[in-house]
């Protein structure tokens, strides 16, 4: 499943999402996010059938057990009160998230290193996964950030007449 949706883009998903709920159930079920088959717990083949948004398994052993599972029970879906599609848009969206801020925090933490640690911008980008040209975009961003706080927080930080705090 995991290999399927590797190189997955913003626009592929959306498309994706857009599929008619069937084609939409389909494509997960392709994944192997959804079943495929099911077993019952008395050992027999479960069969789908149409069952409210999702459908239901049924047990096709005709005497005695006709068991059902609903059809997203035991997946991933199955303790979500959202719709497949929006399960599915809130984890990329989550997963794109922590992908960004955390190259976003690994540009941040070396910026803010970079007098001590001693770092170039190839280095930077084999680091953090960011194209050179972004990273000086974020960098240039970082120092207009620093340089607006230090405009607006005018202190002084050391010379004549300052107190040294020594604790």
């Amino acid at each position: 499943m995991l290999q399927s949706i590797k190189n997955f883009s913003l626009t592929k998903l959306h498309d994706q999402i857009k599929l008619p709920e069937t084609e939409f159930q389909q494509w997960l079920t392709d994944l192997g996010m959804l079943h495929r088959k099911r077993t019952c717990d008395c050992g027999t083949e479960m069969r789908k059938e149409k069952h409210g948004q999702y459908g239901r398994w049924i047990c096709k052993k005709k005497s005695k057990c006709r068991k059902t599972k609903g059809a997203l029970v035991g997946t991933f879906f199955g303790n979500f009160k959202l719709s497949l599609q929006q399960v599915i848009q809130v984890h990329f969206i989550v997963f794109i998230v922590v992908v960004f801020y955390k190259n976003i925090i690994k540009i941040m933490y070396f910026w803010s290193r970079r007098p001590v640690i001693h770092i170039n911008q190839t280095e930077l980008e084999r680091e953090t996964g960011v194209s050179v040209p972004s990273l000086i975009d974020w960098q240039n961003f970082l120092r207009d950030i620093a340089g607006e706080f230090c405009n607006q927080n005018d202190r002084m930080i050391g010379g004549e007449g300052v107190e040294e705090n020594n604790k």
